[in-house]
């Protein structure tokens, strides 16, 4: 591909052209040395849909961004299936009733144990009560506000929000 960095031109608004450096956010499942090509790729692809997306890399096995996706079906069948389950539990509520006052919580969280670094489900009493726990859901809620800034921050009318996140995560 030669140099990583390729300036991409396009056109935003009427007369503006920039350059598209793409990055990988945190947690990408791809290396950040792959994201320009990652990126070229998907701006190139007609079909921006994630089956078309699918399709193009299926029609380029040899491109990095092949690299990042599942060929065997045997394990990548049990990868949906794993993704399925963990779509499922992340969309369980409870709701807690406090003297008349009800407020829906979600029922399960994603951590990681320290004894081995495995990821398990712990609902939300058992996360609030361990500091370890707690301290991972704080963390990822921070990366998550500092990827929501990355995402819209663009945008005027979303300004004053972005100021706030800002500075409450400078906290």
């Amino acid at each position: 591909m030669g140099e990583l960095m390729v300036n991409m031109k396009f056109q935003m608004g009427r007369h503006m052209m920039a350059n598209k450096i793409f990055h990988a956010r945190i947690g990408s499942p791809f290396k950040e040395e792959h994201a320009q090509e990652i990126g070229e790729f998907i701006s190139n692809v007609e079909d921006k849909s994630t089956t078309g997306i699918l399709d193009a890399i299926r029609q380029n096995k040899k491109h990095t961004i092949a690299e990042y996706i599942e060929w065997n079906n045997k394990i990548a069948s049990e990868q949906y299936r794993l993704q399925q389950v963990r779509n499922i539990v992340n969309h369980i509520t409870v709701e807690v009733v406090e003297i008349g006052d009800k407020l829906p919580l979600r029922m399960f969280y994603s951590v990681r144990i320290p004894e081995n670094n495995t990821p398990v489900y712990m609902d939300y009493e058992s996360v609030a009560s361990d500091k370890f726990t707690l301290d991972q859901i704080i963390n990822r809620a921070k990366i998550e506000l500092e990827n929501w800034i990355e995402r819209y921050q663009q945008y005027s009318q979303l300004e004053n929000i972005v100021s706030v996140i800002k500075k409450a995560l400078r906290k």
